[in-house]
């Protein structure tokens, strides 16, 4: 079941990513280290992600001027201008003043996750091109367009739109770690990327044939987003809709609620480590 609670947003601060390599600190120290400096734990790894983008950029317009037809040429011209998008979410994030983990795994899936050893919320990644698509869910989180609730351990406030951007960040890397994820429904450009193509993902072997996205909302929503558009969202859950009825009061916003939650809630009142995480 999709949670509803969510967390609460903190201002974005864009930073140059440091010039040389710093130390690794231990989370303790990092706790006495300005907010905006805890991301050189990571530096190195946000460094060389940046690096492979632009060589995928390098190598789509080298391709460009192979190219034979005027398709070609714009489907080349759409990964390109995709990746660039990619390196500038990666550059806001990777210097937020949010301290973001990352974690590559085994596995068939990535996704946000929490840290408990480094207290913050985080990407888990499986390769590379599963790397440009959780950090756009990460640019989702910076960004409020979804949440995160440690209470059932997952990102919520999730639509299909939010994957939409995803996969099309991850096609712009590489095409063929998308094009056969639904059987049927080959994909050949970006344009093939819709509601309906994700709706049909499955999750991998082993899952029953579960369909990958089918709690995710129908209408693109997030952290401010008020109640009847919501509603919308989630209409295909009636549990998800009488949920949302007792949340939200009037036609306040559903931050405005949790907010209003939260101050009563004494066991909430330390948030200095984890602005966005808690849920009322």
């Amino acid at each position: 079941m999709l949670g509803l609670e969510i967390g609460i947003a903190i201002t974005i601060t864009s930073m140059a990513f440091a010039t040389q390599h710093q130390p690794r600190l231990s989370p303790r120290e990092e706790q006495k280290l300005p907010q905006s400096t805890v991301n050189t734990r990571y530096h190195q790894q946000w460094e060389k992600f940046s690096k492979q983008i632009d060589k995928r950029i390098d190598q789509l317009k080298r391709s460009k001027e192979k190219a034979r037809t005027q398709q070609e040429i714009d489907n080349l011209n759409a990964r390109i201008e995709k990746l660039q998008e990619a390196l500038m979410y990666l550059y806001e994030v990777s210097n937020s003043q949010e301290h973001y983990v990352l974690s590559r795994i085994g596995g068939d899936e990535g996704g946000l996750f929490f840290s408990k050893k480094e207290h913050a919320i985080g990407i888990q990644y499986v390769s590379k091109e599963n790397f440009i698509h959780e950090m756009m869910h990460l640019w989702q989180y910076e960004r409020n367009k979804i949440a995160y609730d440690t209470m059932v351990n997952k990102a919520i406030l999730q639509d299909v739109y939010d994957e939409i951007q995803a996969y099309k960040m991850q096609f712009a890397y590489d095409p063929s770690s998308v094009q056969t994820l639904v059987e049927g429904m080959v994909i050949t450009s970006m344009d093939d990327i819709t509601p309906e193509w994700i709706l049909q993902i499955k999750k991998a072997t082993g899952y029953n044939n579960m369909y990958m996205y089918a709690q995710h909302g129908r209408v693109d929503v997030d952290m401010d987003s008020r109640i009847d558009r919501l509603e919308d969202a989630y209409n295909f859950d009636i549990a998800v809709v009488h949920k949302l009825r007792e949340v939200f009061e009037g036609d306040k916003s559903y931050r405005t609620v949790w907010i209003r939650d939260l101050k009563f809630k004494p066991e909430n009142n330390d948030l200095s480590a984890t602005k966005k995480i808690h849920r009322p």
